[in-house]
């Protein structure tokens, strides 16, 4: 049996922070006349029946409001999904320490503990899981959780330069003082980098099943198809469906759009994995980690033009713009 999970960060993220609109933009989704956040997700897995696990950043809740994280994180449940703590600690702890594992053993607890009562002070539950921004965990983090009494992790990311835990597994879960990490799924992708019809040069990179970061809708789909068991997470943010080009030398957004693409890869995903005999969506509590014996790691090749690759290099080094 596959059992995948569908999993939402929800946030305004580093860059939104000094955004006076940002909860309404990168949380709500409100650009254009319409809305396609976090409530827009819900709609597109409810209309499939499955239930969403969101990744919750309330650290701003100063800045924007607690009534608006009360109502979001209300929301949420009130629909049947769950809330749980994702871990931007630097608005409400140190501004200069945007990671979780750059924070001592001692003050990780009081990140957690501080992030998780907010939770159940809004709406009577106290989180299960937890997902550290930029997946920076570390050794502590695993004694921070247990002390917290949060006991199931989704911060692994393998090969990932801010995830600070190293170990022999890549997809397989596994155990650390009693809590359980549950990694961020990812398979093996082989780029062939082309100019003209002439190789050029290899990369291989871990991408995990994220349409918006590194994989594509058929990628995710043939990463699951290709496995007989296991548990998949699927990779989405609050903002997974707006066009954002941050430009650094001006510390601003440049026009903020809905991202039309997305939002039909989204659905037609969904629709594909509600239709999977051999799928179930389980709340994390109810994960059988039984039927998780081998660390699957699909390998794919990928074919791409190597002039847009350099064009794209040459415009962020000359204007420092990237897409996020």
């Amino acid at each position: 049996m596959k059992q995948v999970l569908i999993t939402i960060d929800t946030e305004v993220g580093e860059l939104g922070k000094n955004i006076a609109d940002a909860f309404d933009i990168f949380i709500e989704g409100k650009v254009d006349n319409r809305e396609v956040g976090y409530k827009f997700i819900m709609d597109v897995l409810e209309k499939n029946g499955v239930a969403g696990h969101f990744f919750v950043d309330v650290y701003p809740f100063e800045i924007f409001g607690a009534e608006r994280f009360k109502t979001l994180t209300q929301e949420i449940f009130k629909r049947n999904h769950s809330v749980h703590l994702h871990t931007h600690p630097s608005t409400a702890f140190d501004k200069n320490r945007i990671y979780l594992n750059q924070y001592s053993l001692g003050e990780q607890v009081n990140v957690l503990e501080f992030g998780a009562k907010k939770i159940k002070e809004w709406t009577g539950r106290y989180p299960v899981a937890h997902r550290a921004g930029g997946y920076a965990i570390n050794e502590d983090t695993f004694s921070a959780l247990k002390q917290a009494k949060i006991f199931y992790d989704f911060s692994f990311f393998y090969k990932n330069k801010n995830c600070k835990l190293s170990g022999n597994t890549i997809n397989s879960f596994f155990e650390i003082n009693g809590v359980r990490e549950v990694p961020v799924t990812v398979f093996e992708k082989n780029v062939c980098y082309k100019f003209l019809s002439f190789n050029v040069f290899k990369k291989k990179v871990f991408e995990k099943l994220d349409f918006r970061y590194g994989a594509s809708l058929d990628e995710i789909k043939n990463v699951i198809s290709s496995c007989d068991e296991g548990i998949f997470i699927i990779f989405l943010h609050s903002f997974n469906f707006l066009n954002l080009s941050y430009n650094f030398k001006k510390n601003r957004y440049a026009k903020i759009s809905v991202n039309n693409k997305m939002v039909s890869e989204f659905e037609n995903l969904i629709e594909w994995l509600a239709s999977q005999e051999d799928i179930v969506f389980p709340l994390i509590q109810d994960i059988s980690f039984n039927d998780y014996k081998k660390d699957n790691v699909i390998k794919i090749c990928a074919k791409k033009a190597l002039l847009p690759r350099i064009t794209d290099k040459l415009k962020d080094k000359i204007f420092n713009i990237r897409n996020i």
